[in-house]
């Protein structure tokens, strides 16, 4: 296909890839950090593309469980100590939630994601995490950011004192 989009059993390998990746343990050992950031690079340029990420029918195969592990491997990889992996990540979150998470209805899996990002900014004892999750935070689409905080319901530590 001339669009940059593959499709067959092609396809299914190019989405699968990351799975693949971590199911053979490649982030270990030598190499691994880059294998990480190369991932992250792998990621961002199959959302930039377009690439669809359905596969067929059913929970275990379909999207949905594809789309959340890529998205645990992002996050995964934000918490990482070298700058090149959280700033590859930071980059692969980005394009990953503008191609895949800013559809009809992006409150869904904005909310989780946006929560999860800040309480990480916020509190987490790893500085790497932290600096991590603040630049994934800056890195995601506007629309995202929005649906989270229509999505908010107000605390009684919004309230002015």
């Amino acid at each position: 296909r001339s669009d940059g989009v593959v499709d067959g059993a092609l396809a299914e390998r190019v989405v699968t890839l990351v799975r693949d990746v971590e199911k053979a343990r490649l982030y270990r050992g030598k190499g691994g950090e880059t294998m990480r950031a190369a991932t992250c690079r792998f990621v961002e340029c199959l959302a930039m593309s377009g690439q669809p990420l359905d596969r067929g029918p059913g929970p275990a195969t379909g999207p949905k469980s594809l789309r959340s592990a890529i998205l645990a491997s992002m996050e995964e990889s934000l918490r990482h100590p070298s700058s090149d992996v959280r700033d590859a990540a930071t980059s692969a979150l980005g394009a990953f939630a503008e191609a895949y998470m800013c559809g009809s209805s992006p409150e869904k899996g904005a909310e989780r994601l946006v929560a999860t990002l800040a309480a990480t900014a916020e509190g987490d004892p790893n500085p790497a995490a932290r600096r991590g999750a603040a630049a994934a935070l800056g890195a995601l689409p506007a629309a995202l950011l929005l649906a989270s905080v229509k999505a908010r319901k107000p605390t009684n530590r919004d309230e002015p004192e």
